[in-house]
């Protein structure tokens, strides 16, 4: 019996479902925003509860919250728009999709942002 050629079949049975799966989700894990600045405790909080800092250039993907806590930070989204968070904010980005198109958007992409609670000041792109 050939044992070869059949763990090879296995392993690419196996495989390419979690190729596909990760495929798909990778469209979920695509940078939505940079922080521009942060100051004070600004804290970027992942989909499963972890911390970190927020400080320039760090990016948040879709299901992270940023938290001003007592400081304030400036976000940068990929298609050009900007918000800025006053102390005392937790915004979430629930949902972002953009596919530049000669600068502008598909019409299939969208965003869906949270204000947890807080204050925040917009300009467009």
């Amino acid at each position: 019996m050939n044992f070869q050629g059949f763990s090879g079949r296995l392993s690419f049975r196996l495989l390419l479902p979690l190729i596909l799966l990760f495929g798909l989700a990778g469209e979920g894990f695509a940078q939505a925003a940079a922080i521009v600045f942060a100051t004070g405790n600004a804290s970027i909080v992942a989909a499963d509860g972890s911390t970190r800092r927020a400080e320039r250039g760090a990016a948040l993907v879709a299901g992270e919250m940023v938290d001003t806590g007592e400081g304030k930070a400036q976000l940068r989204f990929r298609d050009g728009a900007t918000i800025s968070l006053q102390p005392g904010t937790q915004f979430r980005v629930e949902q972002f999709r953009f596919t530049e198109q000669n600068g502008r958007a598909a019409e299939e992409d969208m965003v869906v942002m949270r204000f947890l609670k807080g204050r925040y000041a917009q300009s467009a792109a």
